[in-house]
Order: C-alpha cells, then sequence, then structure tokens
C-alpha cells in the first residue's frame, strides 16, 4: 500500500510517504512550544515528500484525527480530504495516539503503553493501549500534572496503523476526535 501520509494534531507537523512498511519520504516542521503554522507549512511540506511522485500512484491518504488542538487538527484533516477528493483517494484516519502507541510499540516497547499529548489549556488527552493498535482505555482528558515527553505522533506510524488496518478490513473514517468544546462557538 503506497500511501501519503500526515499528521498536525500537535505544533510538530509530520508528513511521510510510505510504500508498505518502508519509508520513502519525511518531512517535520516545528517545535513543542513553537508558534503553530499548519496553514502556512503544510502544503509545502506535502510537495517536498511528493517530489518524483504523482498522487495517481497513491492508494491512499492517512491522516491523524486527534485529539488535538482544533485550528491544527482541522488543517490536516481538510488538507487530507482535498487532496483525496480531487485526485479520488480513498482517506484513512488514525487516531493521533494510537500512531504514538504504534511508535512505542516499533521501538521495542512492550506490554501495557500509555500514551499522552499535550491538547493545550492545562490538558493532556491520555490512552492506554495493552496489545495491537486499539486503545483499551481512551482518548481521555486529565489534568497536566507534567511535562509531556511521548507526545507527537509520527505520520510514519499513523501511515503504518491505517496500512495494518486497511489489511485486516476495518473502517478508518475520518472523524476528528474532540474531547471538549471549542474555546468559539456562533449562537
Amino acid at each position: 500500500m503506497f500511501l501519503l501520509a500526515l499528521d498536525t494534531s500537535t505544533p510538530i507537523i509530520t508528513v511521510a510517504v510510505i510504500r508498505d512498511d518502508t519509508l520513502i519520504a519525511e518531512a517535520v516542521f516545528g517545535e513543542i512550544d513553537g508558534p503553530q503554522l499548519h496553514g502556512e507549512q503544510l502544503a509545502s511540506l506535502i510537495a517536498d515528500v511528493m517530489e518524483g511522485y504523482e498522487y495517481s500512484e497513491l492508494d491512499g491518504i492517512a491522516v491523524g484525527t486527534g485529539p488535538g488542538p482544533y485550528t491544527g487538527l482541522r488543517v490536516g484533516l481538510v488538507t487530507a480530504e482535498v487532496i483525496a477528493h480531487v485526485h479520488g483517494l480513498p482517506v484513512f484516519g488514525v487516531p493521533s495516539l494510537d500512531a504514538i502507541a504504534n511508535m512505542h510499540r516499533r521501538h521495542g516497547a512492550t506490554g501495557m503503553i500509555t500514551t499522552v499529548t499535550d491538547v493545550k489549556r492545562k490538558e493532556h488527552a491520555i490512552a492506554r493501549y495493552q496489545n495491537g493498535d486499539h486503545p483499551i482505555d481512551g482518548p481521555r482528558l486529565v489534568p497536566a500534572t507534567s511535562t509531556v515527553l511521548n507526545g507527537t505522533p509520527s505520520a510514519i506510524d499513523v501511515a503504518l496503523v491505517a496500512i495494518a488496518r486497511a489489511k485486516r478490513g476495518e473502517a478508518q473514517p475520518m472523524v476528528p476526535i474532540y474531547l471538549r468544546q471549542p474555546d468559539v462557538t456562533l449562537k
């Protein structure tokens, strides 16, 4: 399976092209405490990783669905949906915490894994995984009591989870995971 994958659920923007389990190209932008420049940077990162490839070669697009801050998350979801629509490709939604769990498994973690990501407003989103790439608990919000060290999903792992779930025939809806109400609403 040949995928363009992206995740914008944290201040770090990550984009990759993956063929089966082989990384073809990857681009990363941002820093955990830096400004959120998702709208300004995502398109150029995608162009960088797609250099030398046509969208018609892809089997689909995998996108991290959060949880994460509203604006950054929406930039990634809308970008994935537009590219998929224009090129007639399927979109595979992958919860970003699932991608983080997959990353830790790839690097040798065994047993129970708890993934954590900073979702701002002094809160963290967490999920627990025993085996596989589906959580046994979460995602849910908890008060932020310490610095998050393992909370940045990789587009590589977004793609790998999407490929594994596609092989199992699992539905992968592109539905954002919002764990709280937005700051601004229309009346």
